[in-house]
């Protein structure tokens, strides 16, 4: 199943902070409230800094750094079991 969810038009990122603006923090909240509780299933998760090596989560799972910049705010579990091969897309 594929599906595509826009919260508005406004930009992901506050341009003077460089921080995950509150309508996208909003967003991600409310959608991963869809995976929550899905044995097995990948995840959305955010929180600040990299979660390569600090985040255990299902290869094609993702996650948002609120404090992170250009080609570093969102990371995608590319591989392993654990809390490695998280990738900066």
């Amino acid at each position: 199943m594929a599906f595509s969810l826009t919260p508005t038009l406004s930009p992901a990122v506050e341009p003077k902070t460089g921080m995950m603006t509150r309508v996208w923090r909003d967003f991600l909240d409310a959608f991963a409230r869809l995976f929550k509780g899905a044995p097995g299933a990948c995840t959305f998760t955010w929180g600040e800094d990299t979660p390569e090596g600090a985040v255990t989560a299902p290869v094609g799972s993702f996650f948002a750094r609120t404090n992170g910049g250009a080609s570093t705010t969102l990371y995608v579990k590319e591989s392993g079991t654990g809390n490695t091969g998280w990738a900066a897309k």
